[in-house]
């Protein structure tokens, strides 16, 4: 439900469409909550119920962490004035209970456990680095991104955080040789690409390598709508 409300949001299918589809994200928001609520109070119970023998499933735990971790997380971004309205229809943002319930999601070895983490890396490594946030925490980050790695050492996404993670600790020249993996990886992702063309462009010009910044602020303009 939350996926397909967040795609009928980002389109422009009408105002009625746009409605139906906060009534239904505002619904999952609920139902997330709800699951983390009793998750905790079962987790606190002697006694074995059908419930808690779900809530035990890692699974169940990953998938609960990322839904309400991420809503969290991702609310508590929004500017004050917006936030005191969504919090007056009903949700609740807390960035600090919003990491904490993502990092044991990312401690859960779930099958969501790996979104949990991209989501953690986002947070510390992205939007840490052009917002003034707080709660970012580089040491966590890398402690995961060394966990993913061992899962997935070619993939696209997990290479490019660890550009940003080098970009964090002013290792130019360590995050080139990231992105560029990210690059040639087997991913045929254009956007992403054109996201470490832009990180490369800047790694460049840290190390005074302006042909380097020239060449893929280039391949930008000309690839780049």
């Amino acid at each position: 439900m939350l996926s397909q409300s967040l795609m009928i949001a980002l389109s422009d299918e009408g105002f009625l469409s746009l409605i139906k589809s906060g009534v239904n994200i505002r619904t999952s928001w609920f139902t997330f909550r709800s699951c983390l609520d009793l998750w905790k109070e079962e987790a606190q119970s002697s006694t074995k119920s059908d419930f808690n023998k779900i809530a035990t499933s890692t699974h169940f735990t990953s998938g609960v962490s990322l839904g309400a971790g991420g809503f969290n997380l991702m609310l508590s971004l929004f500017p004050a004035k917006l936030l005191k309205v969504i919090e007056f229809v009903g949700f609740s943002a807390s960035r600090e209970v919003g990491l904490r319930v993502l990092y044991e999601g990312c401690e859960s070895g779930g099958l969501r456990s790996p979104l949990c983490k991209l989501m953690a890396l986002g947070y510390h490594l992205v939007a840490g680095s052009f917002l003034e946030l707080d709660h970012i925490d580089i040491g966590a980050a890398e402690i995961i991104l060394e966990s993913l790695l061992k899962q997935f050492p070619t993939g696209a996404l997990i290479l490019y955080f660890q550009g940003k993670l080098f970009e964090s600790k002013k290792q130019p020249t360590e995050a080139i040789e990231a992105f560029e993996k990210a690059i040639g990886s087997k991913l045929q992702w254009q956007q992403l690409h054109h996201i470490c063309y832009w990180e490369l462009a800047w790694c460049h010009s840290f190390n005074l390598n302006w042909e380097g910044t020239a060449k893929y602020a280039d391949l930008l303009l000309k690839e780049n709508k």
